[in-house]
């Protein structure tokens, strides 16, 4: 798969949606009560991503409406991987109320 025409790009954005799913069921079967997050990050461990920046992770958690389970996790360096400055995604997660975090070590 590392042409992107070969991918079967909602099927496998519905495979992804069903883990998210089965993880908050599992969350709500053992009574947790914490914030899942997700991390955009570009080009890593796969070379064609579907969380590659925020704005593309936010899209597909409204589509498969899983977007009140999720906020976001950004990393700066993963946004400067996509050739720009982390204050985008930080600003774009943070107008749609999903910034969860933001990694300050960077």
């Amino acid at each position: 798969y590392q042409h992107a025409h070969r991918r079967h790009w909602y099927r496998d954005m519905s495979h992804l949606q069903n883990m998210y799913r089965m993880a908050c069921q599992y969350r709500e079967k053992i009574g947790f009560r914490g914030q899942f997050l997700i991390q955009p990050k570009p080009h890593d461990p796969r070379r064609h991503q579907y969380e590659s920046d925020a704005m593309s992770t936010m899209h597909m958690l409204r589509h498969f409406g899983l977007a009140n389970q999720f906020r976001l996790y950004i990393k700066p360096a993963y946004s400067c991987m996509m050739g720009r400055t982390y204050e985008h995604d930080v600003y774009m997660a943070s107008a749609f109320n999903m910034l969860g975090m933001v990694d300050a070590s960077d």
